[in-house]
């Protein structure tokens, strides 16, 4: 797939359902992360919901991947599990991988790194999240940079991206370093500190209480889903203050 342009700074939207999808495209999102389940911080998503995305919008889908929620160390077969999914979302289509696992000690594992990338291909590569609970995070972003990861979706270890700002303005001083994806917590109102660093990409989820079906009170009939007002909004902060 051809994508036509690239703006001075990308944002990627984390949606979890189709119509989510579509209404982030619309507002001018440049790429999508796709999951499931974000109130764990999400989950690798079903295929059918992969191939139904790819059918229906145009941007780039980077596709989350993640055995279970919790924290990033894996079992042996969680991590097949993994490997095996980036595989098939590959064959489906997707347009990059976002994935990542920690050894016990809070380190990169890299022989899973080596094979999560080898399973990947060429499409482009995200470390997630995993990446701030490292240690040492200079030295996890040189591993990372050497293995050739194209990106890292940093926090910058704080609870909210924009919190974290000092550290990410020091990894990207840092020569090893892959690419840097601003994400956590991020809203129009609180995304500015990241605007000042010059950060090339923002990752935010956009998201809007939509209160669904009125159901018998067996369960929650409300979901979150992206709203396509915030999307808008954000875009236009930022071509704004990019321009």
């Amino acid at each position: 797939m051809f994508f036509s342009h690239l703006r001075a700074m990308q944002i990627e939207v984390v949606a979890t359902t189709a119509q989510g999808c579509i209404d982030a495209e619309r507002n001018g999102a440049d790429r999508i992360e796709l999951c499931m389940d974000l109130s764990c911080g999400g989950v690798t998503p079903s295929f059918g919901l992969l191939k139904a995305v790819l059918e229906a919008i145009n941007i780039p889908v980077f596709v989350l991947i993640r055995a279970r929620e919790g924290d990033f160390v894996y079992s042996q077969l969680e991590k097949e599990i993994m490997l095996d999914d980036i595989e098939i979302s590959i064959q489906l289509g997707a347009h990059g991988i976002v994935a990542g696992a920690l050894t016990p000690t809070f380190e990169i594992d890299v022989p899973f790194l080596h094979a999560a990338k080898q399973a990947a291909g060429d499409v482009p590569f995200t470390f997630h999240r995993a990446f701030d609970e490292t240690i040492e995070p200079f030295e996890a972003a040189r591993i990372l940079f050497n293995a050739k990861v194209d990106r890292i979706l940093t926090s910058g270890q704080a609870k909210i991206g924009p919190d974290g700002h000092d550290l990410i303005r020091k990894l990207m001083q840092q020569t090893e370093c892959p690419q840097l994806l601003g994400g956590s917590g991020i809203t129009p109102e609180n995304v500015l500190p990241l605007l000042q660093l010059g950060i090339p990409e923002i990752h935010f989820g956009a998201r809007k209480w939509n209160p669904g079906h009125i159901g018998k009170g067996l369960f929650d009939p409300g979901y979150n889903e992206v709203d396509g007002a915030i999307v808008h909004q954000m875009r236009n902060l930022v071509d704004t203050f990019t321009s």
